[in-house]
């Protein structure tokens, strides 16, 4: 679960940069409403999606896999990469 929240973390650094902080008291889903409504993000339903995907990995009743935990962080690295253009 550590390696997930590093993909957390990246993207929340990322998006951070685009202009739209997560508080420490905000759920995934306030911050995920946030990012909707901030104007600019390019290809703002990819990083929505990486934060419901975080979320239901996260919260499911079994940690997840390592290589679905590799698979995730690489679509992560992928969108941030993709986003940073």
């Amino acid at each position: 679960r550590a390696e997930l929240r590093h993909c957390l973390v990246r993207v929340e650094k990322h998006l951070r940069r685009l202009g739209v902080a997560r508080p420490p008291s905000a759920t995934l889903r306030e911050f995920a409403r946030a990012v909707a409504a901030t104007p600019g993000i390019r290809n703002v339903d990819a990083f929505l999606e990486l934060l419901r995907e975080y979320e239901q990995l996260r919260y499911q009743p079994e940690p997840p896999s390592t290589d679905t935990v590799r698979r995730f962080a690489e679509k992560v690295r992928r969108q941030i990469a993709a986003g940073a253009r």
